[in-house]
């Protein structure tokens, strides 16, 4: 009985191990969520709207998220001359936001998040299942 078991044993192990060393070579996205919160005159609870975008890809998590942080005091300068008129802040690495009234005075809040994931994931997958 037990000459049976060590085949499948050892089966079992090699397919976890060829598992997890696929997952170490894989290769990392730069995404980035925008989160948008805005008020209306129907509705009194907040509303939300979430997009993600692709922006480009490397071989390791390392050069994926050494690319967000020497890069981030560009992003928030960017952003800066493209929000002129609004409160953009940009304190957090990797996370954006931009606040501002709209034309009928209402609160909006546009939050933009940089994310390194595997490139076996797919984000937005993920964010539709739960809502």
């Amino acid at each position: 009985m037990i000459k049976r078991r060590f085949p499948i044993c050892l089966s079992v192990i090699i397919l976890v191990g060829l598992s997890s060393l696929s997952y170490a070579q894989c290769g990392w996205v730069l995404w980035t969520k925008t989160k948008s919160t805005y008020f209306s005159k129907e509705r009194k609870e907040p509303q939300e709207s979430i997009k993600w975008e692709l922006n480009s890809a490397w071989e390791k998590q390392s050069q994926c998220d050494e690319w967000v942080i020497n890069h981030w005091g560009r992003m928030v300068t960017i952003e800066r001359e493209k929000w002129s008129f609004a409160d953009v802040d940009g304190r957090t690495p990797g996370v954006i936001t931009i606040t501002f009234k709209d034309k009928n005075d209402y609160p909006v809040s546009i939050e933009e998040s940089y994310l390194c994931f595997p490139d076996t994931i797919d984000p937005r997958e993920k964010w539709q299942k739960r809502n």
